[in-house]
């Protein structure tokens, strides 16, 4: 299984007893069989999803000055959403919260407050069986904080630990495992180690060191994932000394516990291998930087002795590509591409960037007509089940933050919504 948030993939666990916090029903995402794929091609559209029977169109979650941002979906067993998010008040004050669904239904949403206004700057999270996990890098880069929240409430953080967090992923059964970054001032490097939870709640972990990342951290991108097994394996971006591109490094665990690592690093050859399309196995959507083009990484086989790299769609007609996501949904993959027709844009007060849904079938993506959503500057998306997704997307002006106070509220706000769809045809 594999966590969605710096992945846009998917994301169980064992029990640990909490009494201030009611169990909740076992939080978890699952992985659609994805299709066995043919040579990468384009055709034109795809009808827009119908809602799914007994859902709303869409649920309006939050609106404030910013809001909705690097969120998080998390599906729960009886198909109830969760999602964890960021939200900016003021300069340098941010809040994480997560908003859970009352019913699968979505008839309504429970806000519930995650962490104090602060330093809040990157979050992720995962479903457990006592509830959702979530990870906060608070500081900058300075500390990681976890904790777990049910609908009653967060405890207070169960660890806190130097580091940047880059990752979560949830295992069938067993405690979670996390990926993290520490700066080592001897060294000036960043070390990356990959954490072995205790309990569900991750009270403590065992890190176990992966590699050495000259430089600084990488940020979208990074992602935990599980073989079959439940060896670990690293998605990392590594900026090329140009400045201009990445190119991945996969840090590939020989066993559950990670007793080896092998480094892939990215080659010509990821580009003419055979896509993978084996259930289950790790993968990410992303814009190739720079460029137009939306692509597809994921491991070759059951070990990811090797990678294969597939172009998706080719974004025709703009001048930039900010971001990209996909889940699989049933036989489909959906893929959610955030971009801009011009860039750099003349003022901060345009729109947002447009956004676009794609529907991949057996590697042929057209785009979805009439999306509910045109405009979105942060997205996620997640499977309800083999014929449901549901999508949360950020839009609104850009929010201008500074020591001196925000940019116009007024004119600043934003809103951030769950949108419920279907597999047209599946």
């Amino acid at each position: 299984m594999l966590t969605i948030g710096l992945a846009a993939c998917v994301g169980g666990v064992t029990s640990t007893t909490l009494p201030s916090v009611p169990a909740t029903p076992g939080l978890t995402v699952t992985t659609p069989k994805p299709p066995i794929p043919t040579n990468p091609s384009t055709s034109s559209t795809s009808a827009i999803p119908p809602v799914p029977a007994d859902r709303p169109t869409s649920v309006l979650v939050d609106s404030v000055a910013l809001t909705g941002m690097d969120p998080t979906l998390i599906v729960d067993g009886e198909g109830v959403v969760s999602v964890v998010y960021r939200r900016e008040m003021a300069y340098d004050s941010i809040e994480i919260m997560l908003n859970r669904c009352a019913d699968e239904f979505c008839t309504s949403v429970i806000p519930i407050p995650v962490t104090p206004l602060g330093r809040n700057y990157g979050v992720t999270a995962i479903g457990t069986d006592v509830g959702v996990l979530v990870a906060t890098t608070r500081g900058g880069q300075s500390s990681v904080a976890l904790q777990t929240c049910a609908v009653s409430g967060c405890l207070p953080p169960a660890d806190e630990f130097p580091g940047n967090m880059l990752g979560l992923a949830a295992q069938d059964e067993g405690p979670p495992l996390l990926a993290y970054g520490v700066f080592n001032e001897t060294e000036m490097k960043y070390e990356i180690y990959i954490g072995f939870c205790s309990g569900s709640a991750c009270s403590s972990h065992e890190p176990v060191f992966i590699a050495h990342i000259d430089g600084g951290l990488t940020g979208g991108g990074t992602s935990l994932h599980l073989l079959p097994d439940g060896s670990p394996v690293l998605f990392y971006p590594v900026l090329e000394d140009s400045g201009e591109q990445f190119v991945w490094n996969v840090y590939v665990c020989s066993d559950p516990k990670c007793d080896q690592v092998t480094v892939l690093e990215e080659s010509e050859a990821w580009l003419t291998t055979e896509a993978s399309y084996q259930h289950g196995l790790p993968f990410y959507v992303y814009p190739k930087f720079p460029g137009l083009e939306i692509r597809h990484i994921g491991c070759i086989d059951n070990a990811c002795t090797s990678m294969s790299v597939t172009t998706l769609h080719t974004m025709d007609g703009v001048d930039h590509l900010a971001m990209a996501k996909g889940a699989w949904v049933g036989d489909s993959l959906y893929v959610l591409a955030g971009y801009a027709s011009e860039y750099p844009p003349p003022s901060p007060w345009d729109t947002p960037r447009e956004l676009s849904m794609f529907r991949c079938d057996q590697w042929a993506c057209s785009q979805v007509e009439a999306a509910p959503f045109t405009h979105g500057n942060y997205f996620a998306i997640a499977p309800l089940d083999e014929t449901a997704a549901v999508v949360a997307v950020q839009t609104g002006y850009p929010v201008l933050c500074s020591p001196d106070g925000c940019a116009d509220p007024t004119h600043s706000l934003s809103e951030f919504s769950l949108y419920f769809l279907s597999n047209a045809g599946g």
